[in-house]
C-alpha cells in the first residue's frame, strides 16, 4: 500500500451540523446494548444517516472508544481500492505493532482466512473501537460483501461497527440480529418524530414557526429529515408558507420543489456559483475558484456550510467539502437544463484542475462528462499504468471502456496497460483489437519508455494456454540488459516470471533461481504488487517440483502472509493461492486446502492463468474425492472443464479428461478408463516441454498409467523406462513414474522388486514432504502400503528400517487409502489426555491465527499463561508445533 493510492477525504469524517438534533432514542438502541456489534443505518437519501452516524461516533469518543471513519464509492469494488482504505482505516484504531508483525510472519503456518489479520489487529488494542462506514450501498462486487460479512460475524467484543447505506446489503446478517448482535435502524426509525421537529426549527435562528405549520410540516414530510430541512431553508418565501396546508406530495416531488424554492431564494451570484460547482465530487477553494473564476471560493464555501444549505466539511483541515447528494443531484439536473454549454465548460475546468494537481482520475471523470474524450485519454495514460501495477485493474477497465477505442490505440503506454488488464481479468473478448494492433508493432517501441507490446504480447499468449508464441515472444525481450524502473520494472518482473515459468517447463530448474530474483527485485522496484503473487507461485511451484515441499509451503505461506497484511484479496492472489492450494494437497493437508480453495475459489475462477487454474481445480477434486464426496468432486470437474472451454484451453480440457481417465482406473474400471481415453483430443507439446500442471495429471502419465494397469507389460516397460529417462531432472514427476512401475511390476508378479521401488519412492516423499502423491495410482499401490506397514509392525526388531512408519501410517490415514479384503486395519490415532476448557479456547483462537498477545487479550490473562496453556497442548496432543497442534485438533474434532 503506498500514500498515492490512499484518498485521504474518505477517511475523514464529515463535520456535524452544528443544529443537528441529538437522536436520543436511536442512541439508545444503538449504543446502551453492550452486546450490540452492528448498527446499520438503512434508508433513501435524505433519511439523516450520515447525520446519525456523526452522532453515533461523537457518543462513542466520549465513551473512550477509537473511532474510524470510511466513506465508500464505486471505485472501492476495485479490490485493490477497498484493500487499501480498509487497510487505512484499521490503521488509524490499531497501528501496527513491528514486534507482532514478525512474530505474524512466524506463526503463518497454515492458510489463514482474508479477516484473520483484520482481526487479529483489532485484538491488539484494549480499547473500545467503533468503525463507521458510509455510503456502503456502494460495494456491489459479491467477494468483497463476502469479506464483509465474514469480518463481522467475527467482530471481537470490543469492537462496534456501525454502517450508513441507501439498500440493504447483501451481507446476510440474519444470525447476527437473532443473537441481537446487530440492530437495523430503517426508514421509520430514522424519521424525525413531531418532536424532534419542533426542537429543529426552535434552533433555527431568525425562522418563525407557529405550532400549526410544525403540525403541517411534520405532516406533509413524514419525518422525512431532508424535506424538514429544506423547509427550514425556505419558509422565508410566501408560496412555500401557503403551500403548508396543501395534501402531501410524492416525497420526490416534494424535494425538488423545495430544493427550487431554496435555490431561487439565493442571490444570482450563490445561485450561479452553486450550479457551476454542483458537478464536482469534492469541493475546495481554488478547485471552485477554477470553476467559477470566482476569488472569494473559500468565503463562500464557509458561508454555505454556516447557513446549512446541503454543505458538510469534510476532515479535520475544513480543506474540502461535499455536498449533499440529493441536493447535488437537483442542482446538476437544473444546471444542465438552463445551460448545457455552460455545465459543460465547468467540467472542463475542473478537469484541467483536477489534472494540473495530480488528481488523475477525477480528470478523466471531468473530461469525459465534458466531451473531450483525448483529454480524458491522455489523464488515464498517466495513471493507468499505476494501476496495473499495484493490481487496480477492474478500475482501468472501467475506466478504459468509456474510451473510443481509436483513443486508446493512439498512445502505446494506454493501450499495453489497458491490455494487461483485459488479459489478467480473462476479458478475451474485448482483447482482439488490441493484440491485432500490437502484432503489427512486434519486435519495435522500447520496453523503458512503455512502447513495445513484446511482453504483453507475451502474457497473452499465456493466458490463452499458447506457450510456444509466448516464449518465442519473451526470448525477444532482452530483460537481464534492461534497467528497470517505474512501469518497466513492472513489466521485466512479470517477463521473468514468464521465463521461470519456461525454465520450469523445460525442466531447466538451475535457471528458476536466476530469474526469480530478477522479478522479485523488479517487484519492488516498480511498487509492484500485483507481479509478487506470481513470483512466489511459480517460486513455490518451482520448489514443489524438485522435490522439496516443506521448502515450496514455506514459500507460500510467508507470500500469502505478505498479502493478508495488505487484505489482499488482489487477482495476483490467484497465482499464489492456486498453487498454495496445490502444495496443501501434496502435503495431506486437506482441511487447510479446501478451506484455502473455498474462501478463493471466485478469484481462482476468474483470473488464474491456466496452469495455476489447473492445478487448484484438480487438487480441489482430488481432495472431495478422497474424502468421499464423488459428486463433489466431479461438479469440480464439471466447472473447470467448462471455464476451460470457455477459454479455449484445449490442453487443459484435455489434462480435465485424464484426470477422469485416472479415477477410474483408481475405482478399477479399466473398460471405463480405455473409453474415456479414446475420446481425448492429442495434446500436441513439444517433447521435453512440461508445463507444471501437467506434473499433476497430463496425456503423457494418463497413457502410462493405463499401459501399466493393463496394457502389453513390455510396452508398458519400455514407455515408462524412456519417460524416465526423459524426466531424470523432475523429482516429483520421477515419484510418479516410479510408482507406476511399482504398479507394473505388481502386475507381473514382482512383489519384492514393487517393494523396493516403493521404498525409494517413500524416502523421497517423506524427505520432502510429499502424501498424496502415493493416493493417485488405485487400489495396488495402497495394498503394497498396506502390507509393509503391516510387515513393519509384526518385524519392528529387523535392524534399521529403510522407511518410517509413522510416515506410512500419516499416508495412510491422511490419504484415507480404502482396502478391502483381510488387510490389517490402519492404527488409530494415538490417545490424548483429555484438554482443558480453557485450553480448548486457546486452541479455538490458535485454529482463527490469532497470536499470543490477542488470545492473552481476549481470555484477560498474561501471555506467559497463554504460553503455559500451548506447552500442555503440545504436551496432550503428542505434537511439537502450533501447525500441528492445529490440524491433529481439526483432525480429532477439537476445533472446527
Amino acid at each position: 500500500m503506498t500514500a498515492s493510492e490512499i484518498n485521504v477525504q474518505k477517511l475523514d469524517a464529515p463535520r456535524n451540523l452544528p443544529d443537528a438534533i441529538a437522536r436520543d432514542a436511536l442512541f439508545a438502541r444503538g449504543l446502551d446494548d453492550p452486546s450490540v456489534q452492528l448498527v446499520l443505518l438503512q434508508a433513501p437519501a435524505g433519511h439523516g444517516k450520515t447525520t446519525t452516524l456523526l452522532q453515533f461516533k461523537e457518543r462513542a469518543e466520549r465513551d473512550g472508544a477509537r473511532t474510524a471513519w470510511l466513506t465508500f464509492d464505486n471505485a472501492d469494488n476495485d479490490t485493490r481500492r477497498f484493500s487499501v482504505h480498509l487497510q487505512a482505516v484499521i490503521d488509524r484504531v490499531a497501528p501496527v505493532d513491528v514486534r507482532e508483525a514478525d512474530t505474524a510472519q512466524h506463526d503463518a503456518l497454515i492458510p489463514r482466512r482474508a479477516s484473520d489479520w483484520l482481526i487479529d489487529r483489532l485484538m491488539q488494542s484494549r480499547e473500545p473501537i467503533a468503525l463507521f462506514f458510509d455510503e456502503f450501498q456502494q460495494l456491489q462486487q459479491p467477494d468483497l460483501l463476502g469479506f464483509c460479512q465474514e469480518w463481522f460475524e467475527r467482530l471481537p467484543m470490543h469492537v462496534r461497527v456501525y454502517i450508513g447505506t441507501r439498500a440493504e446489503p447483501a451481507i446476510h446478517l440474519s444470525r447476527m440480529i437473532v443473537s441481537r448482535r446487530a440492530v437495523v435502524l430503517r426508514t421509520e426509525d430514522l424519521r424525525f418524530t413531531r418532536d424532534e421537529v419542533s426542537r429543529y426549527f426552535d434552533a433555527q435562528l431568525g425562522t418563525e414557526v407557529t405550532r400549526d405549520e410544525v403540525d403541517s410540516i411534520f405532516r406533509l414530510t413524514e419525518g422525512w429529515p431532508v424535506a424538514v430541512q429544506l423547509y427550514g431553508l425556505s419558509l422565508s418565501s410566501a408560496d412555500v408558507r401557503r403551500t403548508l396546508h396543501l395534501p402531501p406530495p410524492q416525497t420526490q416531488e416534494l424535494a425538488r420543489y423545495l430544493s427550487s424554492r431554496v435555490l431561487m431564494l439565493q442571490e444570482p451570484g450563490i445561485r450561479d456559483f452553486l450550479l457551476k460547482t454542483s458537478i464536482l465530487k469534492r469541493l475546495c477553494g481554488p478547485l471552485c475558484q477554477a470553476v467559477t473564476g470566482r476569488s472569494d471560493a473559500v468565503h463562500i464555501l464557509l458561508d454555505l456550510e454556516r447557513s446549512g444549505l446541503f454543505l458538510r466539511r469534510l476532515g479535520i483541515d475544513g480543506v474540502w467539502f461535499r455536498y449533499h447528494g440529493l441536493f447535488s443531484d437537483f442542482l446538476i439536473a437544473e444546471f444542465g437544463r438552463t445551460s448545457a454549454a455552460a455545465k459543460a465548460d465547468a467540467h472542463r475546468c475542473a478537469a484541467a484542475w483536477n489534472l494540473k494537481h495530480g488528481y488523475y482520475e477525477d480528470a478523466v471523470y471531468h473530461w469525459l462528462e465534458c466531451g473531450d474524450v483525448g483529454a480524458a485519454a491522455d489523464a488515464l495514460a498517466v495513471f493507468g499504468k499505476e494501476l496495473v501495477a499495484n493490481g487496480s485493474l477492474i478500475t482501468l477497465e472501467y475506466w478504459s471502456d468509456r474510451l473510443p477505442f481509436d483513443e486508446i490505440a493512439k498512445r502505446a503506454d494506454l493501450s499495453i496497460a489497458v491490455a494487461y488488464a483485459y488479459v489478467f481479468l480473462r476479458r478475451f473478448d474485448k482483447l482482439p483489437p488490441l493484440l491485432a494492433l500490437f502484432d503489427t508493432l512486434i519486435g519495435s517501441g522500447s520496453v523503458e519508455a512503455t512502447t513495445s507490446p513484446d511482453i504483453v504480447l507475451s502474457m497473452a499468449a499465456v493466458a490463452a494456454d499458447d506457450t510456444a508464441r509466448a516464449f518465442a515472444l519473451i526470448d525477444r525481450v532482452p530483460v537481464d540488459a534492461l534497467q528497470p524502473g517505474g512501469f518497466s520494472a513492472f513489466e521485466l518482473g512479470a517477463a521473468s516470471n514468464l521465463l521461470a515459468y519456461r525454465e520450469i517447463t523445460l525442466g531447466r530448474f538451475a535457471e528458476v533461481d536466476h530469474h526469480i530474483h530478477v522479478a522479485r527485485r523488479c517487484n519492488v522496484m516498480g511498487k509492484a504488487a500485483f507481479s509478487h503473487g506470481y513470483t512466489v507461485g511459480v517460486a513455490g511451484a518451482s520448489a514443489l517440483l524438485q522435490g522439496s515441499l516443506d521448502e515450496a509451503i514455506t514459500i507460500f505461506q510467508r507470500g500469502l502472509a505478505t498479502h493478508y497484511a495488505e487484505l489482499g484479496e488482489s487477482f495476483s492472489l490467484a497465482a499464489l493461492v492456486s498453487c498454495y492450494v496445490w502444495g496443501l494437497y501434496e502435503s495431506g493437508q486437506y482441511a487447510s486446502a479446501l478451506a484455502l480453495f473455498d474462501q478463493h475459489r471466485s478469484i481462482i475462477s476468474g483470473s488464474a492463468l491456466p496452469d495455476f487454474f489447473a492445478v487448484a481445480f484438480l487438487s480441489a477434486a482430488r481432495m472431495r474425492s478422497s474424502s468421499g464426496d464423488r459428486s463433489q468432486a466431479e461438479a469440480l470437474l464439471d466447472v473447470a472443464a467448462d471455464i476451460a472451454e470457455r477459454n479455449r484451453w484445449s490442453r487443459l480440457q484435455a489434462l480435465i479428461g485424464w484426470e477422469r481417465v485416472r479415477t477410474a482406473i483408481a475405482d478399477d474400471d479399466l473398460a471405463q478408463a480405455q473409453a474415456l481415453a479414446d475420446t481425448i483430443a492429442p495434446t500436441l507439446l513439444p517433447s521435453g516441454w512440461v508445463p507444471f500442471s501437467e506434473e499433476l495429471e497430463c496425456e503423457v502419465l494418463g497413457r502410462l498409467r493405463l499401459l501399466a494397469h493393463a496394457g502389453p507389460v513390455t510396452a508398458a516397460r519400455e514407455a515408462l523406462d524412456a519417460e524416465k529417462l526423459r524426466s531424470h531432472n523432475r523429482p516429483f514427476r520421477t515419484m510418479k513414474l516410479q510408482l507406476l512401475d511399482a504398479v507394473l511390476l505388481d502386475r507381473r508378479g514382482d512383489r519384492r522388486g514393487a517393494q523396493r521401488l516403493l521404498q525409494g519412492v517413500i524416502r523421497a516423499a517423506e524427505l520432502g514432504g510429499f502424501i498424496s502423491v502415493f493416493a493417485n495410482e488405485g487400489r495396488t499401490i495402497a495394498k503394497l502400503l498396506q502390507d509393509m506397514y503391516s510387515a513393519m509392525l509384526l518385524h519392528p526388531q529387523t535392524g534399521d528400517l529403510p522407511v518410517s512408519t509413522e510416515f506410512i501410517s500419516a499416508v495412510l490415514a491422511c490419504c484415507r487409502i480404502g482396502i478391502t479384503g483381510n488387510a490389517p486395519p490402519v492404527t488409530a490415532e494415538p490417545q490424548h489426555e483429555p484438554l482443558s476448557e480453557r485450553e480448548i479456547d486457546v486452541l479455538a483462537l490458535l485454529g482463527s491465527g490469532v497470536k499470543n498477545k490477542g488470545m492473552a487479550q481476549h481470555l484477560f490473562v498474561s501471555e506467559n499463561t497463554i504460553k503455559f496453556h500451548l506447552k500442555n497442548i503440545f504436551a496432550k496432543l503428542h505434537v511439537t508445533s502450533r501447525s500441528e497442534a492445529i490440524i491433529t485438533a481439526r483432525r480429532l474434532g477439537i476445533i472446527e
